[in-house]
């Protein structure tokens, strides 16, 4: 398995190639570049800007693509990526257990389960954003 950081590609010819200055909703994952493409993560980069992780199958070519100052698609290591999807899935379990605690009755174990969830979705943030 690959992995890569990647921004939306615009539908519309005018825009431009690779989404990384704006958001827009005439945009597509680059799937037909990316033989096999799996989005596992949607995010933000610090410019607010859509960019999501996938896995591609190892036989699928990466080719890196830079617009101005940004990635458009980086290829990743297992490690890279792990640091944003193991701590994003842990928020998201984390998540689930607050509502399950609040549902029943337990305000305080919502409370820390919710706490423990925004640090591990701050954490993987950040590790997307080191990318």
């Amino acid at each position: 398995m690959k992995y890569l950081k990647h921004y939306w590609k615009s539908t519309n010819p005018s825009a431009g190639d690779y989404l990384t200055t704006v958001n827009s909703i005439d945009r597509r994952h680059p799937e037909a570049e990316f033989a096999g493409l799996d989005v596992q993560v949607w995010s933000h980069d610090a410019d607010g800007i859509d960019v999501c992780l996938a896995r591609v199958p190892d036989s699928t070519t990466i080719t890196e693509v830079t617009v101005g100052s940004k990635k458009a698609i980086q290829e990743l290591t297992e490690t890279q990526y792990n640091t944003v999807k193991t701590p994003l899935d842990a928020s998201a379990v984390l998540e689930s257990e607050a509502m399950t605690a609040e549902m029943s009755g337990d305000t305080s174990t919502a409370t820390t389960k919710r706490n423990e969830a925004t640090t591990k979705y701050n954490e993987a943030k950040t590790a997307l954003l080191a990318l």
